[in-house]
């Protein structure tokens, strides 16, 4: 499964190179490609145990009921799925918490 990977930014969201809060500019389409281009792989094993189907039933319940609704409005991302890291770069998925930066990419926090 492959999902956009924002991090939090304040009250708003930012990609993992500037942090700075883009959340507001989504419409613009340069924000919008620079985003698109923030695709991660989730591992075989965040999602074995609760399978593919239900895995991904829940990313699209979260980013249904989460600020990146907005998402499906820009035709550059119309679609896609995301997750938001918190500031410390760390998600809580599937049971697992999950950390990203751009020196060692996405890994279990054990």
């Amino acid at each position: 499964i492959e999902v956009l990977a924002v991090k939090r930014v304040g009250k708003g969201y930012g990609t993992f190179k500037d942090n700075v809060d883009i959340s507001g500019r989504i419409s613009d389409f340069e924000i919008a490609k620079e985003l698109a281009k923030q695709t991660i792989r989730i591992p075989d094993y965040v999602t074995r145990e609760q399978g593919v189907a239900k895995t991904i039933e829940w990313l699209e319940k979260y980013n249904k009921h989460s600020f990146l609704w907005e998402w499906q409005c820009q035709p550059w991302l119309k679609g896609e799925l995301g997750i938001a890291f918190d500031e410390n770069g760390i998600f809580e998925f599937n049971g697992k918490q999950l950390e990203y930066d751009n020196e060692y990419g996405l890994r279990e926090v054990k």
